[in-house]
């Protein structure tokens, strides 16, 4: 296990993360927080001290095109530079729906094309495209991460995958979304952001199980679960997982304030606030927390997805 995880802190990492707030077909569409949490995880993913990722940030209008996305979502999972034991993020925050009698999930780009609340099919991307688009990727491990309504769609993808004929043996692929396939997300005027992507934040900073400051993939799901179900809203519940051929031991991202060289210096600041009977910091910040969890209840808002 130690050789396994030690191997994945190894590989290369890359990350594509999306954010669209301006729609240019669409009235009364744009989003006020999908640029802003699309750029605080592409920080958090790049930071050397964290992620490690090398990260394409896509948030420009003429970016995030039909064309453009499915060019970067094929290029970031099939490009002839990856290696098998590469890890492949790919964040999303932008509009979702579905369609159909089957309600299948789609996304939206910047130049989706939505008619009597029928997308024009060749304007957006649905679970058809993004199994051709998965088809064949070479990196072994994926995981995509969705701040859209009816997210939790996605993973109707996996009915169009043949996992042994189209993905690599022992591919690990997780699919997670801000909301089941019948709901909408959520966003917070307080917060400027989305529910799902500051509960994912939040759980870049928990503290890590590992000694070296590493937090699993299974660690963050795990924390966002958790996380999201305290801040529920009249009872919505408001996260979806899918996954194919788990490892839940992938290293994602660190948290630097417990690497071990973080750790020693917080150890000699605390025996020296000790000396001096100031209060820990974590019951402050224990206190804050209750306080923020508080708030957010009574004032989070349903997204106009």
């Amino acid at each position: 296990m130690f050789q396994e995880l030690k191997h994945a802190a190894f590989a290369r990492r890359y990350a594509l993360c999306v954010g669209i707030g301006q729609y240019t077909n669409l009235s009364n569409h744009n989003l006020r927080y999908a640029v802003s949490d699309a750029r605080a995880i592409a920080e958090r993913l790049q930071d050397p001290r964290r992620g490690q990722f090398e990260v394409n940030l896509l948030i420009e209008p003429a970016q995030t095109t039909k064309l453009n996305l499915e060019e970067s979502l094929y290029y970031t999972l099939s490009g002839k530079h990856l290696n098998p034991q590469d890890l492949i993020a790919i964040y999303l925050s932008c509009h979702g729906s579905v369609y159909g009698s089957n309600n299948n999930f789609y996304l939206l780009p910047s130049d989706a094309i939505v008619e009597d609340d029928m997308p024009k099919l060749t304007s957006v991307i649905d679970i058809h495209d993004l199994a051709k688009i998965l088809t064949g990727a070479r990196a072994k491990n994926i995981i995509f991460l969705l701040d859209a309504c009816y997210s939790g769609g996605m993973g109707e993808t996996f009915q169009y995958l043949n996992l042994e004929r189209d993905l690599s043996p022992d591919t690990t692929l997780y699919m997670v979304g801000a909301a089941r396939h019948d709901q909408v997300a959520l966003q917070s005027s307080h917060l400027e952001r989305g529910i799902f992507t500051h509960c994912l934040l939040q759980a870049f900073e928990q503290k890590p199980r590992k000694s070296d400051g590493w937090l699993t993939f299974s660690d963050i799901y795990t924390f966002i679960s958790e996380y999201i179900t305290s801040l529920q809203f009249k009872g919505t519940i408001q996260f979806r997982n899918v996954a194919a051929i788990v490892n839940p031991n992938i290293l994602f991202v660190k948290n630097p304030r417990y690497s071990p060289q973080s750790l020693n210096f917080s150890e000699s600041v605390r025996k020296l606030l000790r000396l001096v009977q100031y209060e820990p910091i974590e019951m402050m910040l224990n206190t804050q927390l209750f306080s923020l969890r508080h708030k957010l209840k009574m004032e989070i808002s349903i997204m106009a997805f």
